[in-house]
């Protein structure tokens, strides 16, 4: 094979494959007209899970303002972006002991998953008394930046993970409830809990 006609056909699989790297938009907003896949504004998903729900790896979900009343399942790696931490509210209602789980490549409740891309939750308001936690997040190389998480009776955000696993919660204000737990460990469990200390206590 000709030296040129084989850095066409190398070029051309770089592009291929890169292509598939890049994840998709998709929008969530009360007054789109909730038609999948959900690309556009016009077109966005009336409920978050609705919009997780035919996520892949990679993806971004943008969340308009408002007030939206559901548990969430995170299964897949995306980023969970709200359009401001004033008015972007998922107000969870408290139907299950914990509200959003987070299991990267899992289809079930609890089950831990390590590796693959890394979840991002932004810019969004988590509130709900009386249930047990607000985030519990089973995954490596998780980031969970600038949310307001209120009003739970434990944990407002509860990472599991092994030893040597990356997660990060940043800027988060997390108030009237226990702040941010850290659970790691094979058969030997560590429990490291932040200090409160470490949070604004926005109340």
């Amino acid at each position: 094979m000709k030296p040129k006609y084989f850095l066409f056909l190398c070029f051309s699989f770089l592009i291929f494959n890169s292509s598939l790297l890049i994840g998709t938009v998709r929008y969530v907003s009360k007054t789109g007209t909730n038609t999948p896949p959900y690309t556009s504004w016009q077109t966005a998903a009336d409920s978050i899970q609705k919009c997780i729900n035919i996520c892949v790896n990679g993806d971004t979900v943008y969340v308009a303002n408002g007030v939206y009343k559901e548990n969430l399942v995170i299964n897949t790696a995306i980023s969970l972006i709200g359009s401001s931490m004033d008015s972007t509210v998922i107000e969870l209602p408290g139907i299950y002991p914990n509200n959003i789980i987070i299991s990267n490549g899992v289809l079930h409740l609890h089950i831990f998953s390590y590796g693959g891309y890394p979840t991002f939750t932004s810019n969004i308001v988590i509130d709900e008394g009386g249930t047990r936690k607000g985030v519990d997040a089973y995954t490596s190389g998780l980031a969970i930046e600038n949310n307001l998480i209120i009003n739970y009776q434990n944990e407002g955000i509860a990472l599991y993970s092994m030893p040597g696993d990356t997660q990060n919660a940043v800027n988060n204000l997390v108030s009237n409830i226990q702040g941010v737990s850290s659970f790691t460990g094979g058969i030997t469990k560590y429990w490291i809990k932040l200090s409160m200390k470490t949070y604004k206590d926005v109340c």
